[in-house]
């Protein structure tokens, strides 16, 4: 127990009848002190984390929730699944390269075949649908349309991406375009380092525009580099 001590506030007359006794405050001993800045501080925390846990789970609502115009597909590469490397004019990129080259890939396999998706296009296509998929991106192949990296536009190229792009509208999947997806035509790094030189630019904007002027009519996603 502690001993305590009374403040005596006196105010106007002092008249100490039962309903005129001045105001008596006690003074706390330590211990009482103690105590009460624990409870204090433990009402503080559990405020704390109370706001923090509501905070919480209303960031974890947010990621949960997608947008209503967020849109669901499925993606691939020109190098991963088209094959068909030495058809219809297809230049080498360097992909091509990389993988005739011993030590380079485990099991020596290579994109030269892959999915064969260049022959089958029309079968892929079906059994997108048939999963309900309603987008798909795509990316297009450098060398495909240009052999040499620029120069003239292989129409074979030109007339592969047209069926493939008409074919997904017929079965009501819009078509995504990636315009680089690291198969980089082998003609422009022998030439001059590809990205590494500044000559790149010009040769990118000339195949970029030819895709734009191409299949722009009827593909309104783009995606420059995958």
């Amino acid at each position: 127990a502690c001993e305590s001590t009374k403040l005596i506030l006196i105010q106007g007359n002092q008249d100490t009848s039962e309903n005129n006794r001045p105001f008596q405050y006690p003074q706390m001993c330590s211990l009482q002190r103690v105590c009460i800045t624990i409870v204090m501080a433990l009402l503080v925390i559990g405020g704390v984390m109370l706001y923090g846990d509501q905070s919480r789970r209303k960031r974890l609502q947010m990621y949960h929730v997608f947008p209503e115009n967020f849109v669901w597909g499925v993606a691939t590469s020109s190098y991963q699944i088209e094959g068909a490397v030495h058809e219809d004019g297809r230049g080498d990129s360097i992909w091509d390269t990389y993988c005739t080259i011993q030590g380079n890939i485990v099991d020596g396999s290579s994109g030269a075949v892959a999915c064969d998706h260049y022959h089958r296009v029309d079968d892929d296509i079906k059994l997108m649908k048939q999963l309900g998929i309603k987008a798909y991106r795509f990316s297009i192949s450098w060398p495909r349309l240009f052999p040499r990296g620029t120069g003239q536009v292989n129409l074979a190229g030109i007339a592969f991406y047209n069926h493939l792009i008409d074919t997904l509208l017929e079965h009501d999947i819009e078509p995504w375009i990636t315009l680089y997806h690291w198969d980089l035509p082998q003609a422009l790094e022998d030439r001059y380092g590809g990205w590494l030189n500044v000559s790149i630019v010009d040769d990118f904007g000339n195949y970029a525009r030819t895709c734009f002027q191409a299949f722009g009519d009827r593909v309104k996603n783009w995606i420059t580099i995958n």
